[in-house]
């Protein structure tokens, strides 16, 4: 052995003394990120402040409108707000064709407060907020926990971004009506399959095969190029988009709306919810949570949250300026807290290391 080959030896100790300081360091980096008993409850809030501005919302501009908000949950769009523009571009359309003699539906009667499309869509957004904001409140309060769930959370988390990436799909106004109708339609289509796919009813289920039928006819009637419907198949039929070939899925929304990191985060939740290896690692992969650490839990789920917060902060801006509601989203509020989850996932460690006047990672 040469005297260069000798120099190159592989110093064990000297290994084990760089682990032994990496690891101490790591753990002085952790200490002053965020905890999740602290995130836990601001994510709560987040999320059910912003219920009760959006019920306020409702409650106003339902009084605006004469009707009583104790009778009704229905969103009303703020007078000359580009939903109700919607709303009134498709009225006479609806109505047109609800006059039509040979309709079987009960969709299309004068007394469904649902009939016209973009109405139909705003009750669908009223869900979507609903879930979105629901869900974030619970893993809010389960990251709370010490000790707590870790892949729970995450399922959750997903539900989270899939919620708020279908309400902004449906207000996007970077698209014209025509194009948020169309949009509007196949998840109106989907909604009704879904429906008569999961009814053990046969009674039931043709019902809801036919108002498909004729939902499939009014889109036709509207100019509208769909794909046919094959009633014996579990999918529904679809209005493609110019360039498309499938139909628009959760992930591709969450993609549209936020570029680089939708699609992703949507994978690796996925993978959690369907028990596959998620492509973003988590702590505990073989090991059960209850052995995880605070930290690395906190720091798997603080991650994740990133994209769907995002979500929920532009479904809210959306929201308001769809409906024309004044809602006065806090955004001093959605940055902090998620330049708060970046520390908490490890986004920002090094800058902590400097802080801590520690060299950088991996030297």
């Amino acid at each position: 052995m040469t005297e260069s080959d000798s120099s190159q030896e592989f110093d064990a100790q000297a290994w084990l003394d760089d682990l032994e300081r990496a690891g101490e360091e790591h753990r002085q980096v952790v200490q002053l990120r965020p905890t999740g008993d602290v995130l836990g409850p601001l994510l709560a809030e987040i999320a059910r402040s912003s219920q009760r501005i959006l019920n306020l919302a409702r409650v106003h501009y339902c009084l605006a409108a004469g009707m009583s908000p104790t009778q009704t949950y229905a969103w009303k769009p703020a007078t000359g707000s580009i939903a109700e523009q919607d709303v009134s571009r498709w009225d006479a359309p609806t109505v047109a064709f609800s006059a039509s003699p040979d309709l079987q539906s009960t969709h299309w009667l004068d007394t469904n407060p649902i009939r016209n499309p973009t109405v139909r869509a705003i009750e669908h957004l009223t869900r979507c907020s609903n879930t979105a904001l629901d869900h974030l409140a619970a893993v809010g309060d389960l990251l709370a926990i010490e000790g707590g769930a870790l892949r729970a959370p995450l399922t959750l988390t997903r539900t989270v971004l899939e919620a708020a990436s279908v309400a902004c799909f449906l207000t996007d106004l970077d698209v014209g009506p025509q194009e948020r109708l169309r949009r509007a339609m196949n998840v109106h289509f989907n909604d009704v399959k879904e429906g008569a796919n999961f009814t053990g009813d046969a009674e039931i289920s043709e019902r809801l095969l036919t108002e498909l039928d004729e939902l499939r006819e009014f889109a036709i009637q509207l100019g509208f190029s769909v794909t046919p419907h094959n009633r014996k198949r579990w999918t529904p039929p679809v209005i493609h988009g110019d360039g498309e070939t499938r139909p628009a899925s959760a992930m591709s929304m969450a993609e549209l709306l936020l570029p680089g990191i939708g699609r992703t985060t949507y994978r690796s939740l996925s993978a959690v919810a369907h028990s596959y290896r998620p492509p973003i690692h988590i702590a505990g992969e073989h090991a059960i949570w209850i052995e995880v650490d605070s930290w690395q839990r906190t720091e798997g789920i603080a991650w994740h949250l990133i994209a769907p917060l995002l979500a929920v902060d532009e479904m809210l801006k959306r929201l308001q300026a769809y409906l024309g509601w004044e809602i006065g989203s806090d955004k001093a509020v959605f940055e902090e807290v998620i330049k708060a989850l970046m520390i908490a996932g490890g986004l920002r460690d090094q800058e902590i290391r400097e802080h801590l006047g520690l060299p950088p990672r991996n030297t």
